[in-house]
């Protein structure tokens, strides 16, 4: 695969970039939490600490979804897993999923190739 990637869209250069590079700009991970019991919404306190969109709840709120920065020393795991243990709310397993670079293409290509 090529160190640098370029990215055209509509005959016009969106990106040139090293592919760790974008990786690092764009890239977004995601930690999903498969949890003991469903949450019918996000407590209050978790909306609070951990403000924005990070938080999620997905598979009729059996899985919550909480989406980093990799790039960031400080993820805000840790803080997570200790303000649910406080909470109260247990998880039986746990993964990750990075953005891949088709992702950030179409994001790319979305966002700036609707502006013409």
């Amino acid at each position: 695969m090529a160190d640098r990637i370029g990215i055209i869209n509509d005959g016009r250069i969106i990106v040139v970039d090293e592919k760790a590079a974008l990786m690092r700009k764009l890239g977004k991970k995601q930690l999903t939490l498969n949890l003991s019991r469903p949450l019918n919404q996000i407590p209050s306190q978790l909306v609070q600490q951990f403000a924005g969109d990070r938080l999620a709840l997905a598979d009729e709120g059996r899985h919550l979804v909480y989406t980093f920065d990799p790039s960031d020393p400080s993820t805000g795991i840790a803080e997570l897993v200790h303000a649910l243990a406080a909470l109260g709310i247990e998880f039986k397993d746990l993964q990750t999923q990075e953005t891949s670079l088709e992702e950030i293409f179409v994001k790319l290509v979305d966002q700036k190739g609707g502006s013409a």
